[in-house]
């Protein structure tokens, strides 16, 4: 005999993992007033619950959840470069490099080094002068998480290797959880800043490709209210 009361439990856990996978996939599962203990299901898509419905009546569920996904290029492009990390790092292990209380400069230039060697960044079979080598390697690492490539190892820099990577991995995620948050659609014309890459995103719609198209990218200067702007001058 079949236990009915087992059967009807389970397609009700089942039904609700669907919809709660659903729920986090078109929103998150975090949200942005979730310290006030705050539930409001109208950030939700109005009509999520009959795409879900349509995928399971069709057979294709994969394609009723890809269409609750955030459609933005940045979350698409994060998306991809997760995926490519996680399987870039699978095998490499390292730790997180402490700028805290740094007493001896030499020791902690070798750990920057080791890291960045670890991951490809440093590479140690070609000759030259380790500085600007070194220099060169941290380039590398800042392009990879978006930083102006200076070189040096200013606040950013040092805060990007003082992550291992498992955090790493956890900073992509929440930032792909951030881009959930955001309106399904945004204005016509708006315009992003990254603060630690220092540059600027102006993005338009373009009605003939039916998507955004950045019309104008630009390096910014970024800074605390209250700090002296560099003024440049040429003669």
């Amino acid at each position: 005999m079949f236990d009915v009361f087992a059967i009807a439990e389970s397609e009700v856990l089942l039904f609700d993992g669907l919809y709660k996978f659903g729920a986090h996939l078109n929103k998150g599962r975090f949200y942005p007033d979730s310290l006030l203990l705050e539930w409001n299901p109208k950030k939700l898509d109005t009509n999520w619950v009959d795409i879900i419905h349509n995928g399971l009546v069709s057979g294709n569920i994969r394609a009723a959840f890809d269409s609750l996904e955030p459609v933005h290029e940045g979350y698409k492009f994060l998306k991809v470069e997760l995926k490519k990390y996680i399987l870039e790092h699978e095998k490499l292990i390292w730790d997180s490099v402490s700028f805290i209380n740094v007493k001896d400069t030499a020791l902690m230039y070798s750990q920057v080094k080791q890291r960045l060697m670890i991951t490809g960044e440093y590479d140690s079979t070609v000759s030259g002068n380790d500085s600007v080598k070194l220099a060169k390697a941290i380039k590398k690492f800042q392009k990879t998480f978006n930083l102006d490539p200076d070189g040096k190892l200013g606040k950013y820099t040092k805060q990007a290797l003082g992550y291992n990577k498992e955090k790493v991995i956890r900073q992509m995620e929440m930032a792909l959880e951030r881009w959930r948050w955001e309106p399904r659609e945004f204005p016509k014309r708006y315009f992003w800043v990254n603060i630690p890459s220092a540059d600027l995103h102006v993005w338009e719609y373009d009605k003939k490709e039916k998507e955004d198209t950045l019309v104008l990218f630009s390096k910014v200067v970024v800074g605390k209210p209250g700090n002296t702007i560099t003024t440049l001058s040429k003669k």
